[in-house]
């Protein structure tokens, strides 16, 4: 029990010897910077210096400021039905039922995506599950232009059997 104390100090001592040592690589390191961080260091030391990280929250903040301004100029432009510059307690009600809708039809529209693309049913896309879901959709979107050209080839045979009478191409 006498020997608590030296086999403490001894401990302490051979601890210090392997993290020091340790923490001081971890210092001299370069952190890894995100790529969002990394185009904020200017001298390319692999580090933000103070100013580097304020140049960075100012271009954040004027970046969320612009965004909403955008949102409220959208926002009267659809809803600011008295074109007074604000919005009164009807319009924005009127706002509020449009996001709840808008809400309930993404919800909607998230439970028929699991529905259809959920193959393993544990509530998630896994990565297999989302690759088979953007596959789809590049089908879906190939198949889309395809009809677009589809209705252009017709409209044109249409023009072509009308001598072009009758159709939006026909000059007053």
């Amino acid at each position: 029990m006498k020997d608590l104390p030296r086999l403490l100090r001894i401990a302490l001592g051979t601890l210090a010897l392997v993290i020091v040592p340790l923490a001081a690589r971890a210092e001299d390191a370069p952190e890894k910077l995100s790529p969002v961080k990394a185009k904020y260091d200017a001298d390319k030391d692999g580090k933000l210096s103070a100013e580097e990280k304020t140049q960075m929250k100012a271009d954040a903040t004027a970046k969320t400021k612009a965004a909403s301004e955008e949102a409220l100029k959208q926002a009267l432009a659809k809803y600011d039905a008295n074109h007074n510059g604000r919005l009164d307690d009807a319009e924005k009600e009127k706002m509020k039922a449009d996001e709840a809708a808008a809400g309930a039809d993404r919800a909607a529209k998230y439970k028929q995506m699991l529905a259809k693309y959920d193959a393993n049913h544990d509530g998630k896309l896994d990565d297999a599950e989302l690759a088979k879901m953007k596959e789809d959709e590049k089908l879906t979107a190939k198949t889309d232009r395809q009809g677009t050209k589809n209705d252009m080839r017709t409209e044109k045979m249409v023009e072509r059997a009308l001598g072009n009478k009758g159709t939006k191409s026909r000059k007053p």
